[in-house]
């Protein structure tokens, strides 16, 4: 029961690194926890005592003791807690949100091959976390990740690829941000091309204004169409013209 509830609460407290494919990492260390002790010195070890303090396994949940010992293994260069220390530095889970600390450990990871951690550096460059937001870099870490076989990468790489998408959301928050339960016909323009976020409140106050600016953009576009309704019907000397008035602010 201890390891169902460890390997569900991935999906809980690390969506999207779970999604990432944590799950041999899990298999590894569930199955020596209970061995490695309280002050573990091999990097693989600090890695699984951080886990099992994310995840509540056979340790009570705590994210700042699973930052302090994500931060030993990554400072002897072990990728996979690398990857997972920018991932909390970038959710603010036991330690300060810091976006470049975050895209820092994403590259360390990412530049040891890691998959995940090229995956996140690839995310870290879609939505501008830490780095410049650069769709083409985004790809190029999406597509190394993807080669080892990592199907969100394939996937993100894939859609960033095509002609006319939007880059997206990282969460359902900042999705309804800009979008909310409206059909957006403007998204395309508020592509953060080269802006570096330093923590997601920045990047919360851009895509706001970028909501509000859809709406006015919106806005016009539906008076355009009804102006443009009023000149023809003048054009045709009909009598049931419907002026628009003037257009919005």
């Amino acid at each position: 029961m201890r390891i169902l509830a460890f390997v569900c609460a991935s999906f809980i407290l690390f969506p999207a690194l779970a999604a990432a494919n944590l799950d041999a990492d899990f298999a590894a260390c569930r199955r020596k926890i209970i061995q490695i002790g309280s002050d573990p010195k091999s990097p693989a070890d600090q890695y699984c005592l951080g886990l099992s303090h994310a995840f509540a396994l056979n340790h009570p949940k705590n994210q700042a003791e699973a930052a302090k010992w994500f931060r030993k293994a990554a400072d002897q260069n072990h990728a996979g807690a690398q990857a997972t220390l920018g991932y909390m530095y970038e959710r603010g889970y036991g330690l300060k949100a810091d976006a470049a600390e975050a895209a820092k450990w994403y590259r360390k990871s990412a530049e040891q091959g890691d998959a995940n951690g090229q995956f996140r550096l690839g995310r870290a460059y879609q939505f501008g976390i830490g780095v410049p937001q650069k769709r083409q870099e985004a790809i190029r870490w999406f597509d190394k990740a993807g080669d080892q076989g990592h199907d969100q990468a394939n996937y993100f790489a894939n859609h960033l690829k095509q002609r006319g998408t939007y880059v997206g959301f990282r969460n359902d928050e900042e999705h309804a941000a800009v979008v909310g339960n409206k059909l957006r016909s403007v998204l395309l323009s508020i592509e953060p091309v080269g802006h570096t976020f330093h923590n997601s409140s920045e990047r919360m106050a851009f895509l706001r204004q970028a909501g509000r600016q859809a709406d006015r953009d919106e806005a016009y576009q539906r008076w355009s169409g009804r102006k443009l309704d009023y000149d023809d019907c003048r054009r045709a000397n009909r009598s049931n013209c419907s002026d628009p008035g003037p257009p919005p602010n």
